[in-house]
């Protein structure tokens, strides 16, 4: 009887210890898809200024929120993001702003992709 009060106690700790990374996973992919949303807010009123500040923001809170992305994502998501938000500074500065948009939205929906890909739902499950 003690064994299984054990195994119940480790079952409880490990799903709620899933239900919390997926929780804060979360979190943090909707905090960087709000950030993209913002940037393209600031370019399109021409507030070039505001929209590098929220790029810079972009990619210094991609490296610290993801460190623990790479556990439970696809490293492949990972890096093809990884490699948009570091040229997005680029395009900004030049005023390069078509392959800024192409990018900032590729960014927005691998972002959006992971989001919806890990909710706990039917269709994901099966």
């Amino acid at each position: 009887m003690k064994r299984i009060y054990i195994a119940l106690v480790l079952l409880a700790v490990i799903g709620a210890s899933c239900i919390a990374t997926l929780s804060l996973e979360k979190h943090q992919l909707q905090a960087m898809i709000d950030l993209t949303n913002r940037i393209e807010t600031s370019c399109r009123e021409e507030n070039y200024a505001q929209a590098m500040t929220d790029v810079e923001t972009l990619k210094r809170e991609f490296g610290n929120r993801t460190d623990t992305f790479a556990l439970f994502l696809r490293h492949n998501e990972l890096k093809t993001i990884e490699e948009l938000v570091l040229v997005l500074p680029m395009y900004l500065e030049q005023r390069d702003l078509h392959p800024f948009y192409v990018d900032l939205a590729r960014c927005r929906f691998l972002l959006q992709k992971q989001y919806e890909m890990d909710l706990p739902t039917l269709q994901n499950i099966f």
